[in-house]
This record gives structure tokens, sequence and C-alpha cells, in this order.
């Protein structure tokens, strides 16, 4: 058995930016405390990471934010896929994209090098599957969404996260990851949809309370039972998620 930790969007736009979530900040005590005090084999990290005329924003389409409309794209030209429009966030290179620092520091503490600044120009997804950390930046695509860290919306495609799971084996053993506790931004939306993927690409899932929060309290709600209908355990606190994680199911 492995586990990973799964750490979802936590960059300064959903934390006191430009789509800041309500009380974003107090899941950072939990996230630290996964990340300093247990044994992770692996810590996935996602990051929004758009271009500046992003397909989800509502200033590219001179439209105005937190409305729909119908994208079609042409890899799926028959079944067009609902975009939501959002302000302006985690344009590449900004200080809303980057990482909240307190979790950078302690991540590049434990694998130097393996977190790229947000101003880089290297692709942080690159030959990435040995490390003890890795950062998978998705909404890379001009013309795409996604806010699955494993997918983009409608699976017109995928991140790099699906191989790097499946691919990680322990040094000398032939163990593989199977177990996934999940924190970050937002409990409905990316969160959402990171666990249910998770869960179809075969990971025991554990959701930590503590660490997510979300945008509204109806689609928060609906989140948790939509998680747990697909299987996610739900979990209150760090302590809990971890000793939930070692127990053989």
């Amino acid at each position: 058995m492995a586990i990973g930790l799964l750490l979802i969007d936590i960059q300064y736009d959903f934390i006191d930016g430009s789509l800041a979530v309500k009380d974003a900040q107090t899941i950072l005590p939990t996230v630290y405390k996964l990340v300093e005090k247990h044994p992770f084999d692996l810590i996935v990290l996602s990051q929004d990471w758009h271009p500046p005329t992003h397909i989800s924003f509502a200033s590219t389409h001179k439209k105005t934010p937190f409305t729909t409309f119908d994208h079609v794209h042409p890899l799926q030209p028959a079944q067009p896929i609902k975009q939501e429009l959002w302000p302006d966030h985690c344009v590449q290179g900004t200080r809303g994209a980057a990482i909240e620092s307190g979790l950078a520091e302690r991540l590049e503490s434990i694998s130097p090098g393996s977190l790229k600044t947000a101003s880089s120009s290297e692709d942080p997804q690159e030959k990435q599957t040995n490390r003890k950390v890795v950062l998978v930046r998705k909404g890379t695509q001009q013309d795409a969404d996604g806010y699955s860290a494993f997918s983009l919306n409608g699976y017109l495609g995928f991140t790099d996260l699906p191989r790097i799971l499946h691919s990680w084996t322990k040094e000398s053993e032939d163990e593989r990851i199977d177990t996934l506790i999940l924190c970050g931004l937002a409990t409905d939306y990316c969160c959402l949809r990171t666990a249910i993927d998770a869960r179809k690409f075969g990971f025991r899932t554990i959701v930590v309370e503590d660490g997510v929060r979300g945008v509204g309290d109806d689609t928060v709600s609906a989140a948790w039972k939509e998680m747990e209908r697909w299987g996610c355990e739900r979990v209150k606190t760090a302590e809990e998620a971890w000793q939930t994680a070692t127990q053989k199911k």
C-alpha cells in the first residue's frame, strides 16, 4: 500500500484574490499538518494556470462573470459543453496563480526543486514521476477548461496526473499508489471533479473536511453527496484522514 496527498489549487486568487473562496485560509493549518506530520509516499499539487484570454474568463467574451454559455469545441462539435464564466484568475505568471507561500516553502523543504515558481518557463510536469513532490498544471489550453486535476472538462483531454499516479512505484518495491487524501479549493468545483476522477481511475479517495472550503452552501452540500455517491470517504481532520488511509479497507 502507498498513500498520496492531492492538494488542489491552493493559490492566491482562490485565497484572497479575484476568485477568493470564503474562509479559504482556514484550510492551511490542516494542509500544513498533513505535509509536515505524515510520511506520504507522493504529494501532488495542482495549479490552475490560465493563458490571459482563457475561455473561462468572462472578459474574454465580454460577458458577465458567474454566467454560462454553451461552448462548441472542435473535438466534440455535436456535444456543446456548458462553460461557466469567471473573473480573470490564476493567469500564468501572476501572483494570483502562485502557490500559497507557506505551502510552497514546506514542499520545497521536502523535495527541493520539485516546485517551480509561477514565473518559471520550465514545464513542471516534465519527468517528475520519481519525485516526492509533483506539480501538475491545469487549464493551460486557451479553448478548454479543466476543473479536475486529472482531466479537461468534458474529458476532451487529460493532464499528466493519471500517468504520474499509475506509473509511480516505491524504490526497489513493486508497490503502487492506491490511496489518495485530498484537500484544497474549492469543494464544489475542482475538489469535487478531482475526487470523482480519482475514483474513476480506481483510487481509494479520502476527502478532509477541515482541508477544503467551497463556494456556496447548497453546492457544497450537493458536492459532498456526489463524492460520497462515487465512494469517496469523508473525514474531519488531518489525523483522522491518516488513520483512515493506513487502515486496510
